[in-house]
């Protein structure tokens, strides 16, 4: 069968020989679909190039995309780093502020515990000062009684000495001298 087929085709071949039309025909049919072929080879060459340029943008695309999302990855931990600095930060700010806020406390109950305190001694002192003032006008009044009753005392014993004078005057004038 095999030898039958190659046959035929040898016969179909001879036929179209003879045939010139038939030949020409057959050859410009051969030529159109070779340059059909040819075209559609082209085509697929030229779509295959398109594809590879499309395919080697899209790669550079990716790598870019790539390499923007590593630097939005690096800034992310580096932006959740100074988050962390920032709130640990804050948490020793608060830490601090409390701590001042007792010691603002602690000194103001200080202060009030002095003021007190001062006042407690300014109070003593002027109450002692007032009795030290009493007890002067006191002793002044005492002064001033004691130098009027040393005054009379005084005055009296003037008043005997003159009374004596007087009576031995008086004595030494009985007596006749």
């Amino acid at each position: 069968m095999m030898l039958g087929g190659a046959g035929g085709r040898n016969k179909s071949i001879i036929d179209l020989l003879a045939n010139s039309d038939a030949l020409k025909a057959s050859i410009d049919a051969h030529s159109k679909a070779t340059e059909a072929r040819i075209k559609s080879a082209e085509d697929h060459r030229k779509a295959k190039e398109d594809a590879v340029a499309t395919l080697n943008k899209l790669k550079q695309k990716q790598a870019e995309h790539d390499e923007r999302e590593r630097q939005l990855d690096v800034r992310h931990k580096a932006l959740n780093d100074l988050s962390g600095q920032l709130n640990s930060q804050i948490a020793d700010y608060n830490f601090k502020h409390r701590d001042l806020e007792d010691a603002k406390v602690v000194l103001e109950n200080k202060r009030m515990d002095q003021q007190r305190i001062l006042k407690q001694m300014t109070d003593d002192v002027l109450a002692k000062d007032q009795a030290a003032n009493q007890k002067l006008h006191d002793l002044e009044q005492k002064l001033l009684e004691a130098a009027k009753q040393r005054k009379d005392i005084q005055d009296r014993e003037a008043l005997v000495i003159q009374r004596e004078t007087m009576i031995a005057e008086f004595a030494d004038q009985l007596r006749g001298k």
